[in-house]
């Protein structure tokens, strides 16, 4: 199965990497590689555990999962071998996805731990984070800032920033096999077969959701910002900071002399489009939805069928078959 070999050798690669994310963690409890009197002299954000449990061990789920999918085809639908496979391809979706939030979780904590600085002994004694909003990456004099521990900030530096690059591949890797996974879901082996057709009808879709989305949002942010108007200070928008209160409250459309009507005329057009466009995003999903459990259970022909039985023999994958047992 060719995407069961794509996904094994995304699992060879995230297993080292969530290795290296762990260790890079632990590296972070000892600022420049000493040891501290007092847990409180730690940065908070190597607390938050981003390399140990999020592109670490969370990692450690998908990496395992990927690496047996390309044999692993759930004993078959009642036999089926095609639409197990299909199966465990999809589940794999699941779990890329909680790769990516783990990734994305260790992502995050490493660029607020770069942005913010490492907690140091300052010059004047005091246990601090004496740099602000990354200012010290552009200015390597104000490293010295820190007394104590001995090159704690190249120490933190570095580990978070390879923490910060590890975590990236891990969510890019992990999204690569949320698209593999689907792919595997649709075509099954590698068979193009009925492939190119099943894959438009999950693109569109999501090509129409993306659309509708979209315009969902430009109109609620127009229904909340309120049309462009002339008021008795000139032209601008009246409601701005009114958070769409003016909605609830007709008295103050006074405040637009010109156009006329203009603040019934938007808010009328942009709430049905409010609309249309998020009865078109449910319409899309629905049709998503459908389109992945019809490729899903199209191969799934289960026992219990007039004439057929289920035969306790076990073929060399060692799973129940559907065998035909009519006397002819």
């Amino acid at each position: 199965m060719c995407s069961g070999s794509f996904a094994k050798c995304l699992g060879i690669t995230l297993i080292p990497l969530a290795v290296l994310c762990v260790l890079a963690n632990i590296l972070l409890f000892f600022p420049g590689g000493k040891t501290v009197s007092n847990n409180d002299y730690i940065s908070e954000e190597v607390w938050y555990f981003g390399g140990i449990l999020g592109s670490g061990l969370l990692m450690i789920f998908p990496a395992l999962v990927f690496l047996g999918l390309k044999n692993n085809d759930c004993c078959g639908c009642c036999g089926n071998e095609n639409c197990g496979k299909r199966f465990a391809m999809f589940t794999s979706i699941i779990f890329a996805a909680v790769g990516v939030v783990g990734a994305g979780y260790s992502f995050i904590v490493s660029a607020v731990a770069i942005n913010h600085g490492p907690k140091c002994k300052t010059t004047d004694g005091n246990w601090t984070y004496p740099f602000n909003n990354g200012d010290y990456l552009s200015s390597h004099s104000l490293w010295n800032a820190c007394a104590e521990p001995q090159d704690v900030v190249p120490w933190n530096l570095t580990l978070f920033s390879l923490l910060l690059i590890m975590s990236g591949v891990e969510a890019v890797l992990c999204a690569v096999q949320g698209l593999n996974g689907l792919v595997g879901t649709l075509c099954g082996n590698c068979g193009c077969c009925g492939c190119c057709g099943m894959m438009r009808s999950v693109l569109l879709p999501l090509f129409g959701m993306t659309g509708s989305l979209y315009c969902f949002i430009v109109s609620a942010l127009a229904l909340t910002k309120g049309p462009y108007c002339r008021t008795a200070s000139g032209w601008g928008y009246p409601f701005t900071n009114s958070s769409g209160s003016y909605l609830f409250n007709r008295t103050v459309w006074s405040r637009c002399d010109e156009p006329a009507h203009v603040v019934l005329w938007n808010t009328a057009l942009f709430s049905l489009l409010l609309g249309l466009a998020g009865m078109e995003f449910i319409l899309c999903f629905f049709q998503l939805l459908n389109t992945l459990l019809v490729r899903l259970c199209e191969d799934c022909n289960y026992c219990a069928q007039v004439g057929r039985e289920e035969s306790a023999t076990l073929p060399k994958n060692g799973c129940r078959v559907c065998t035909d047992n009519t006397s002819t």
